[in-house]
């Protein structure tokens, strides 16, 4: 039979108490075992909740700040969040398509080794691109010239400082619907003066070496290192070989 201690409150009950039909110890409200169970234990499973439409949740309750990690009941999602109550100020989501969404922060993976700190994998067999990486810029109002997206390279210079010695930038050049031209530009920090252009497309044309730098542009064939040579602080050109000439073949 069910065996049970039961919490005899003014305005409600709870009970601790086996269900012994099914071999489960529970923790309840109310007074009668499996009548609206809040925490199920059976064998090496616990359980939160006992089907019912509503939210539950963990909550760690802080001296300054209430932590949940809770299900959205009417979402269907998982929830790691900030505060007492599910669906407040949500940190981490997971929905029943296993996709995972930081609403609004950010993810910092920091490793002590080498090793990749970030794998994409794709087990398709098909023909189609994969894996993807999407950078999305979903903007209400889409303008031109909306920077689409940064990936900066950072690091220490031998004082400490933190630098981006490269990035690349992507930006819309026109946003009209059915005329839409795109940009991007790789640039890199150059001297100390900060960063300068080194490719650059838009919708007319690729430049290399954009902000004039003098930077010597180069190509390599099988059997020649100077195959092409664009000399930028002497204004020359060479082909087949390192210039002497404005244009020097």
């Amino acid at each position: 039979e069910d065996t049970k201690i039961v919490f005899d409150g003014n305005a409600k009950d709870f009970y601790v108490g086996l269900d012994d039909s099914a071999d489960k110890l529970v923790i309840g409200e109310g007074s009668t075992v499996g009548t609206n169970n809040i925490l199920t234990i059976t064998d090496d499973t616990v359980t939160i909740g006992d089907g019912a439409a509503v939210d539950t949740a963990i909550v760690f309750d802080g001296n300054a700040q209430d932590f949940y990690i809770g299900l959205d009941d009417s979402a269907d999602d998982l929830i790691i969040g900030l505060g007492s109550t599910v669906g407040t100020t949500p940190i981490i989501s997971v929905d029943e398509n296993k996709d995972v969404a930081i609403p609004d922060g950010s993810l910092t993976i920091t490793t002590d080794d080498n090793t990749a700190q970030l794998t994409l994998t794709s087990t398709d067999a098909d023909a189609s691109a994969g894996p993807k990486l999407d950078l999305f810029r979903d903007s209400g109002s889409p303008a031109d010239d909306d920077i689409l997206g940064k990936i900066r390279f950072l690091g220490d210079n031998d004082s400490g400082g933190q630098l981006t010695y490269a990035d690349i930038e992507a930006r819309i050049v026109d946003a009209s619907n059915g005329s839409e031209d795109g940009r991007l530009e790789l640039s890199t920090a150059l001297a100390g003066s900060g960063s300068v252009s080194r490719i650059f497309m838009n919708a007319t044309e690729t430049i290399i070496n954009n902000d004039s730098k003098d930077l010597d542009f180069r190509v390599e064939s099988d059997a020649n290192a100077n195959m092409l040579v664009v000399d930028g602080g002497e204004d020359r050109v060479g082909v087949g070989i390192s210039p002497s000439a404005r244009l020097h073949v």
